[in-house]
């Protein structure tokens, strides 16, 4: 065990003073942690997809007891104050929108599963309720169409809850976390 502990320790860094778990960053240039196609202001960006993989990727690894700490390594002949502050309310924006977005993904997720739970058992219920006589070759098809229907729904519905419903909560504890991170920015 304590030697997963360093090894984990090497990869993420405690930082002593603030107790945070450090993502170390480096850039080039303060414009790498954008999507170089955006060319939103600079509040607005969206954020690189490569940063934007590391850095879920990273949340996924450092388990949910650690508080986070982005530590962005930028050479020091470029570095600006002023531009730091601004690159910090843009991460925290983009963090916030994904927040957002997900929360969204969850409440129409929800509302799926509800209605899919619905129109399975109202499927359900008109077979039971329908009396068909066997020997018409039609109506038994659209009988057995209905019921497969209703248990599709039926199963769509638990899929959504179950296993969407997970992937949904993890990717929202993950922004989260990353909204609720400190962001400090070094020399290289």
């Amino acid at each position: 065990m304590k030697k997963t502990n360093n090894i984990f320790r090497k990869i993420y860094p405690l930082n002593e003073s603030t107790g945070l778990c450090t993502i170390e960053i480096a850039l080039n240039q303060y414009e790498d942690i954008f999507n170089k196609y955006d060319s939103a202001p600079l509040e607005r960006r969206e954020i690189d997809l490569e940063l934007e993989t590391y850095l879920k990727r990273c949340c996924e690894e450092i388990p949910s007891k650690y508080s986070l700490e982005l530590d962005i390594a930028i050479p020091a002949k470029i570095r600006e104050n002023e531009k730091e502050e601004k690159l910090r309310d843009a991460l925290k924006n983009h963090f916030s929108f994904q927040v957002y977005l997900i929360k969204n993904k969850r409440n129409r997720n929800n509302l799926n599963v509800i209605f899919d739970i619905f129109s399975g058992f109202f499927l359900l219920w008109i077979v039971a309720i329908w009396e068909v006589d066997i020997s018409r070759i039609l109506l038994s098809v659209i009988e057995n169409g209905i019921v497969i229907g209703g248990w599709v729904f039926l199963w769509d519905a638990v899929s959504r809850f179950f296993f969407t419903k997970s992937k949904l909560n993890k990717s929202y504890q993950n922004y989260e976390r990353l909204l609720n991170s400190s962001i400090i920015f070094r020399e290289i």
